[in-house]
């Protein structure tokens, strides 16, 4: 799979990322590794690429203003700014690549290519009549039909709703245009135009993660990037008695990485009642005895968001920020194994942005142990030049040693380690 960037934030130009099933971010502070998770979080929304949400949490891109890569006083902001993918790993490969320009106030849509093995299908806004113009192409053709047909802007927001491609169709017969048939119409109802066009579906998780509580009420929660939800989750899961295949799963994956990393060994829910709407605790077995959740070193509560999400979302792509935050070195490796085991055993896919040495040479040494493909990692290393950004594609042989690797990028870490030591002096 490659991403592809143009002219967004710090990546000045078009950029082709490639996206592996383990792929890992690393790179100074503003270097741009929180915009190319923040990209993908929008390809990956069911508005993209019409409706794009550029600050749906733990992202904020801003306006059109922040997102476009500034050029420079004299010339302020980017004019367009584009997002789009190649991905073959999908049951029917497909690109996508739209641009986006300053409209009427807002960022809308102003081009859009999308080809598959059926053909292809181009969008262009006309800014005088607040149409797009749709030009179709059929596969292994390199004509583009000769006229194209007009829809208005505002109809493509019934995308997502029942009866759309007839919806579309009738437009399109409107145009009286010269090139519509019976064939063409069929064409562009295969086309399926607009329909599913995200990348897939995907969970983001903050650098920072919700501070641990004594007692927790059973109230229904929604996804939170900051892990609010997952002690309701547990509760549901552990505290149920139900013994479902999700408890067993969940048990032997927590126990596991408990252990790897030294942080526990074992996890529990307390229901305070008799009653489904009581609240709970969670209880962490450190030694023998049990301890509350708020009683154990803070690193717990920061990784059961990470390896529980992991474990149990039914999006195979996770995007995390920083997840060795508050963890000890061990810990810090630990979590390079188990996106390893994840990957390797769980087809779950992650980017990650991460300062931790310990996770990437972790996943160094599960290849060179042969528990995970040398072609299934991708390091990408983000290293800014003045405004502007240049992405390193780094990847490694059976052995675990690195291919690609730029000079800075031993310094980098060099320096995490340093500041590191003398932080607090």
């Amino acid at each position: 799979m490659e991403l592809m960037l143009e002219n967004v934030r710090c990546f000045a130009g078009r950029h082709i990322i490639p996206i592996k099933p383990l792929t890992i971010l690393v790179g100074e502070n503003s270097s741009g590794k929180s915009t190319l998770l923040a990209a993908l979080s929008v390809m990956c929304r069911s508005g993209f690429p019409l409706y794009p949400e550029f600050n749906h949490s733990p992202y904020n891109l801003g306006s059109f203003q922040t997102v476009a890569t500034h050029q420079g006083e004299k010339n302020g902001s980017a004019p367009t700014f584009s997002l789009g993918f190649n991905d073959e790993t999908n049951a029917t490969p497909r690109s996508v690549a739209a641009t986006y320009l300053l409209h009427r106030g807002r960022v809308t849509l102003s081009e859009l290519l999308i080809e598959n093995p059926d053909g292809a299908t181009a969008l262009r806004l006309l800014h005088d009549a607040d149409e797009y113009e749709v030009r179709v192409r059929r596969a292994g053709t390199n004509d583009w039909s000769a006229q194209g047909f007009r829809v208005p802007v505002s109809l493509p927001g019934v995308s997502r709703e029942p009866g759309f491609h007839e919806l579309f169709l009738s437009e399109f017969k409107k145009a009286d245009s010269p090139s519509f048939d019976k064939e063409m119409v069929a064409w562009i109802t295969l086309l399926s135009f607009f329909s599913k066009l995200e990348l897939t579906s995907a969970v983001s998780l903050a650098p920072i993660r919700t501070k641990p509580k004594r007692t927790y009420e059973q109230i229904a929660e929604d996804h939170s990037p900051e892990g609010d939800h997952v002690p309701l989750l547990l509760a549901r899961i552990l505290g149920g008695g139900a013994g479902s295949k999700s408890e067993g799963a969940l048990l032997m994956g927590l126990r596991r990485f408990g252990e790897e990393s030294g942080l526990f060994k074992d996890i529990d829910i307390r229901n305070l009642g008799d009653q489904p709407n009581d609240p709970f605790q969670v209880m962490i077995s450190v030694a023998d005895r049990p301890a509350n959740l708020l009683d154990v070193g803070y690193g717990v509560s920061q990784a059961l968001p990470v390896v529980v999400e992991s474990i149990l979302a039914a999006d195979n792509l996770l995007l995390l920020q920083q997840p060795e935050v508050h963890l000890h070195p061990k810990a810090q490796a630990a979590l390079g194994s188990f996106f390893v085991d994840m990957v390797s055993h769980h087809d779950k896919r992650f980017v990650v942005e991460t300062h931790s040495d310990y996770i990437v040479d972790r996943i160094r040494m599960e290849i060179a142990n042969g528990k995970l493909p040398s072609d299934a990692l991708l390091i990408l290393y983000l290293e800014r030049h003045g405004t502007e950004t240049t992405v390193y594609p780094i990847t490694v042989d059976s052995l675990g040693n690195l291919i690609g690797v730029p000079p800075t990028y031993r310094e980098f870490f060099l320096r995490e380690e340093m500041n590191l030591l003398t932080r607090g002096r």
